[in-house]
């Protein structure tokens, strides 16, 4: 998209370990993916994420990982709202 652009790094596993996102030569995003599991499929562990124009630095950093749990109801649910269409994503 014009001088927008992004560069992929990957490891040997061909799992995707950083995202760099440029206008023209300026480095405006990178995200860094680390500590990749070996019993859930590779999930990484550990995110930072970079905005070197703002100075700003975020990271999380997952101790205890588990995937496609279930929840106490009412947790992480969002109500519809009147109006949308719900499309689910394995359909």
């Amino acid at each position: 998209a014009g001088e927008r652009h992004q560069e992929l790094l990957f490891n040997l596993s061909r799992q995707l370990v950083v995202a760099r996102y440029y206008q023209g030569d300026a480095l405006q995003l990178q995200v860094t993916y680390d500590r990749f599991t070996e019993d859930t499929a590779g999930f990484p562990q550990k995110f930072v994420v970079e905005l070197p124009l703002l100075e700003t630095v975020a990271s999380l950093d997952f101790n205890e990982l588990a995937i496609n749990r279930d929840f106490l109801d009412g947790i992480f649910r969002l109500k519809q709202p009147n109006g949308a269409q719900v499309i689910l994503l394995d359909e």
